[in-house]
């Protein structure tokens, strides 16, 4: 029983050797330093928060992105319909963080994110498929681009 009470009298004479000491810093300081720095410390928590909320939505883009990808490959999707749900996946990644982190960029055209498509499915075609099914599904790839884009110079990956 003593020891606590011990233990708890050292505490609270800490907490008041502490709060004094803070008290006599904040009385010293005339120019609004720590005012200043703790204006920073808190901008920059708030920052670090809203980091880390990107990268959270940035991830659940890059899933969708990459589910798509996969069921494009697979012909269950055209490249139109593989394009919507790559507008639909950049439509989570928001940009309401008043200018805590850099403004996420997307493509703004249907022809932009249809080349997005393309880099999705070359990268992902590297990953285990045939030669044989590569090339059907570079073929369809670009016939689907042709029909959507026919008079542009579109291709990005050769």
């Amino acid at each position: 029983m003593t020891k606590s009470l011990a233990r708890l009298l050292l505490i609270g004479f800490v907490l008041i050797v502490f709060g004094l000491g803070v008290s006599r810093v904040f009385a010293w300081d005339e120019d609004g330093e720590i005012r200043q720095l703790a204006s920073w410390v808190l901008h920059e928590m708030r920052r670090a928060d809203a980091l880390q909320q990107r990268h959270v939505e940035v991830g659940e883009a890059m899933e969708l992105k990459r589910a798509a990808t996969v069921e494009f490959i697979a012909g269950r999707l055209s490249l139109h319909e593989t394009a919507e749900q790559f507008r639909a996946a950049d439509a989570l990644v928001q940009d309401n963080t008043d200018g805590l982190v850099a403004s996420y960029c997307s493509p703004k055209t249907e022809h932009g994110v249809c080349l997005q498509v393309e880099v999705w499915v070359e990268i992902a075609l590297d990953e285990g498929y045939t030669s044989r099914e590569v090339e059907e599904v570079r073929c369809r790839l670009h016939a689907e681009l042709n029909e959507l884009f026919p008079a542009t110079d579109h291709h990005l990956v050769n």
